[in-house]
């Protein structure tokens, strides 16, 4: 059974998007439902406990999880989630996809919708970054 990390946006800004955690949710289901070979995991839902305060924690946590995952996975928030923001806008999920690559970790941006998962485009490869940002 392969291991993914479920990388998704929890901020907008400063602000905490509620609706994040559980657009998160729906993308794990998903995920099981079609691909049965697969094991997500995901961070918001393991850290749903920690106060915003914990923010350098979490992150500490996240690259933990992140080192035991075959794969990480890349998600926006849903179109349907009022403020949600792209992973590429969102520092921690940039912070998980330069660790990701700095372990040589394979990452893949996916789309959620209604109905499944698919993958949005190319894999990203080791060495691309998104928006020509450095990893």
């Amino acid at each position: 059974m392969k291991i993914v990390y479920i990388a998704h946006p929890l901020h907008a800004g400063d602000r905490i998007v509620k609706d994040n955690r559980a657009d998160a949710w729906q993308i794990c289901k998903a995920i099981i439902r079609q691909y049965p070979d697969v094991m997500p995991l995901s961070p918001l839902q393991a850290f749903g406990f920690m106060a915003q305060k914990d923010d350098e924690r979490a992150r500490e946590f996240c690259g933990r999880l992140l080192r035991l995952c075959h794969e990480a996975w890349f998600f926006d928030s849903s179109p349907w989630i009022k403020g949600g923001v792209a992973w590429r806008d969102s520092p921690g999920c940039m912070a998980e996809y330069a660790l990701a690559h700095e372990w040589h970790i394979p990452c893949r941006d996916k789309v959620f919708e209604l109905g499944g998962v698919r993958l949005r485009g190319a894999d990203l490869r080791r060495g691309s970054t998104p928006r020509g940002q450095t990893a």
